[in-house]
């Protein structure tokens, strides 16, 4: 049995043209996936939060191109 401390969810259609010809499998892969994931880590670690983390590899695709900004 598996005891992860944590998650990396990496999975996604990430290819622009093919997403846009295949809305509903990139709505299903991209967005229901991380659902997925995110629901059962938050099932494994129960009551103790702290148990396990969980990260979600998201790209400029998803978000569109970064600024940067400065730092203070």
């Amino acid at each position: 049995m598996a005891d992860p401390d944590e998650v990396y969810n990496l999975g996604a259609i990430s290819f622009v043209a093919y997403s846009w010809e295949n809305a509903r499998l990139t709505s299903e892969v991209t967005g229901l996936g991380v659902l997925n994931m995110s629901e059962e880590t938050r099932l494994y670690a129960g009551d103790d939060i702290s148990k396990v983390r969980f990260y979600q590899a998201s790209s400029s695709e998803m978000f569109g191109k970064a600024q940067q900004g400065s730092a203070r």
